[in-house]
Parts: structure tokens; C-alpha cells; sequence
């Protein structure tokens, strides 16, 4: 059981670094519900954490300030394995977390952050987007509380669960 649970921390970790694999883009889900595909900036297997990076004036970041949970969907068809998380998220915005993460990226990742137009706003035009305003960038760490998952093979389906309030020792699922 546990061999499954390190797959999907390698995966999850891999995918931080390698923008081939479908973990570097998992899908997002808040309330609603709404479903967004974000790109994976941090793994911590230590801390039970993942980062994404966002807009802070994205209709996300509204959401996860009303309601912080969360959920994170992964399908890595080489694996065949699907990965479901929950999560409380956590936002930093404008503190010292936030502004390291932001430091931290090349200058063609930070200037999206400077876009006049806030996300989601009404353009004429794709280009129409201008990017000398201030900075909204915002950090969404999200802390783990549920990892299940689900292996798909010709011969047997495996599905696990692993919770943090069990000290993620897991416990098998009916596929």
C-alpha cells in the first residue's frame, strides 16, 4: 500500500520540475464548484504541502478566502494511476512567503503578475493586455488532509486512501 503512496509523492514531486508530466498541471477545484487547471510550484512530502501561484485578484483566491478547502485532481495515463487530494489552503499574499516564491521565478513568470486587467476581466483582444501595473501575485499552499488513489491495471485495481488524521497510514478502497 505504501508503494503507492511514494509513486504518487514521486510523481507529485517530479511534476514540480518536469512540465511534461500531467502532475506539473493538476486540476483545482474550490467551491462552487469550480474547476481550473494550475501549474504545481511545490511538493513537500515532509510538510504534507503543495504550492500553486496565482493572481491575487483571480475568482480563486476569493473562493478559497470564504472557504479554504480544497481539492486537487492528477491523471498520469503512464502510470494509470489518478491521484485525489484534500486540502486546506492558505494564502499569502504580499508577506514574506509570498514575496519569496515571487522572487524566486524568472522575469517572464513574474511580469504576468503585473497585468493591468485583473483575471478574468473583458479584453477586445488577446494582446490587448498590458503588464507595467503593480504586482498581484498571490501564494496557495495548500495543506494536505486526504490522498486517495486509484491504480488501474488489466489484472487488478488498487484504491487506497491516506489521511493525515490518521498519520497517513492508509487503508485499501473498493475500486
Amino acid at each position: 500500500m505504501n508503494d503507492l503512496l511514494d509513486q504518487a509523492w514521486d510523481l507529485l514531486t517530479r511534476g514540480v520540475q518536469d512540465r511534461t508530466l500531467s502532475s506539473n498541471r493538476p486540476t483545482l477545484a474550490t467551491t462552487g464548484p469550480k474547476l481550473r487547471t494550475v501549474v504545481l510550484r511545490a511538493a513537500s512530502r515532509t510538510t504534507q504541502t503543495l504550492d500553486i501561484h496565482s493572481d491575487a485578484r483571480a475568482g480563486k483566491i476569493a473562493q478559497l478566502r470564504r472557504d479554504p478547502h480544497a481539492a486537487l485532481h492528477v491523471w498520469d495515463a503512464d502510470a494509470s494511476l489518478q491521484i485525489r487530494i484534500r486540502a486546506r489552503a492558505e494564502l499569502h499574499i504580499d508577506d514574506d512567503e509570498a514575496h519569496q516564491a515571487f522572487a524566486a521565478l524568472p522575469e517572464h513568470g513574474r511580469r504576468i503578475y503585473t497585468a493591468v486587467a485583473q483575471a478574468g476581466a473583458t479584453i477586445p483582444l488577446p494582446d490587448a493586455v498590458t503588464f507595467d501595473g503593480p504586482t498581484h501575485f498571490a501564494l496557495i499552499r495548500l495543506h494536505l488532509s486526504e490522498i486517495e488513489l486509484l491504480h488501474l491495471s488489466r489484472d487488478l485495481h488498487r484504491r487506497a486512501v491516506f489521511t493525515a488524521e490518521q498519520c497517513w497510514t492508509g487503508r485499501w478502497l473498493a475500486p
